[in-house]
């Protein structure tokens, strides 16, 4: 019987303490404390706490890149403001430097992408050439005839944006394309009758592929996008207009 008894109660001692153990999984007892690691990546601490219970605090690093990425887009978001800022107080010196900046661009894409020549036989004097015709012509001609455009179609709706459209593409772009290439060509040091047949040769393809492009990017940048971001949006899209016009300028 005694010893019945004694079997008895240390069953109910070992469920007892059984169930303590599954109620406080982390309790410390004589530590105060246990570092207990799991997964690679993460880690577990358990911090002693009054009554000798210990406190659960997981420590997992923030994903790979995500403070790369957080950088990326605050330095953008940076650059941005400025620019933002450069246009509100230098409106006309800003877009005419963004102008030439994006034709310069233009050509070294055509140069590398679509000639191939490589940085050895990369023409510097060409890109500077359009860098300068971006400044000195597309900037100012360009800049100039949008806010000419906004007096004479003053609205914002769609159908104000329709005619803006209309009349960029059925007046503007002849003949800024009509003296673009000559302009160029000229700059490269081209005769005037070499020009002139150049002209005759490469503007109907010109027109035509800009008529591809031109009239839905100008369509929502009349609707969409205020007046003084218009020439930088404009250039933005032309980066890849601007290496065919490149290519098409000094293709002899």
């Amino acid at each position: 019987m005694a010893g019945g008894a004694l079997t008895e109660t240390g069953r109910t001692l070992g469920k007892g303490f059984a169930h303590r153990l599954r109620a406080e999984p982390f309790s410390t007892g004589i530590c105060g404390s246990v570092h207990s690691h799991s997964s690679p990546g993460s880690r577990v601490k358990l911090g002693g706490q009054p009554g000798g219970r210990a406190g659960l605090a997981a420590e997992v690093p923030p994903p790979v890149g995500s403070r790369e990425g957080l950088d990326a887009r605050a330095g953008i978001m940076a650059l941005w403001r400025a620019y933002q800022r450069a246009l509100t107080v230098h409106p006309w010196k800003v877009q005419v430097l963004t102008a030439g900046s994006l034709m310069g661009l233009g050509d070294i894409i055509s140069q590398q992408l679509v000639e191939r020549r490589g940085l050895r036989e990369h023409q510097t004097g060409r890109t500077l050439t359009m860098v300068s015709v971006g400044c000195g012509f597309v900037g100012p001609v360009v800049g100039g005839w949008y806010r000419v455009l906004d007096r004479l179609v003053p609205g914002t709706t769609k159908v104000d944006a329709l005619k803006k459209m209309l009349l960029d593409q059925g007046g503007f772009a002849p003949c800024f394309l009509g003296c673009f290439l000559p302009l160029v060509g000229a700059l490269n040091g081209l005769s005037a009758q070499d020009n002139w047949a150049k002209l005759r040769r490469d503007y109907p393809d010109a027109l035509i592929t800009n008529y591809y492009l031109w009239p839905a990017v100008q369509l929502a940048n009349f609707y969409l996008v205020p007046l003084h971001y218009r020439l930088a949006v404009v250039q933005c899209v032309a980066v890849l207009w601007n290496s065919y016009l490149s290519w098409k300028a000094h293709r002899l």
